[in-house]
């Protein structure tokens, strides 16, 4: 299955911590197949904190969702993440988008992400890598980082 994976940082060196979040994937085994440009974006839901940088990546896998959720949560704890506010700040923050020609259910996972159509953060890199009916993202909310 290809699942298509929203990195984002704005702790720290937060195009490090894109960088080292990809490492771990590749060392769990999971290849990118594809990978976005990298995107500065404003902070979503807890507005008062460093704004974001954000990627999207491909990867193909024939983990089940929940299996590739619990190798996500343990990457993000490998890298410092804790619990703290609710979309507050954060070092690394791994969401599973979508997986390719499928949707999945559960009480810990929704696929597609249940706030993709209201982060703008993450259509326009998942935009480089699939042709997707997303609403309209208003200027000035996501950037390119060059």
């Amino acid at each position: 299955m290809r699942y298509y994976l929203l990195l984002g940082s704005n702790i720290g060196d937060r195009m490090g911590n894109l960088a080292t979040a990809r490492e771990y994937l590749k060392r769990v085994g999971l290849e990118e197949i594809q990978r976005s440009q990298i995107y500065e974006s404003l902070p979503w839901g807890f507005r008062p904190q460093p704004l974001f940088l954000n990627q999207v990546v491909a990867i193909d896998t024939s983990l089940s969702p929940l299996e590739l959720l619990r190798i996500i949560k343990n990457i993000e704890a490998r890298m410092g993440r804790r619990k703290t506010i609710r979309y507050g700040p954060r070092k690394i923050d791994i969401d599973i988008l979508m997986i390719k020609g499928r949707s999945y259910q559960d009480e810990d996972l929704i696929i597609p992400h249940s706030h993709l159509p209201h982060r703008p953060f993450a259509h326009l890199p998942l935009r480089e890598l699939i042709p997707l009916p997303l609403p309209p993202i208003s200027k000035g909310e996501v950037w390119s980082v060059t």
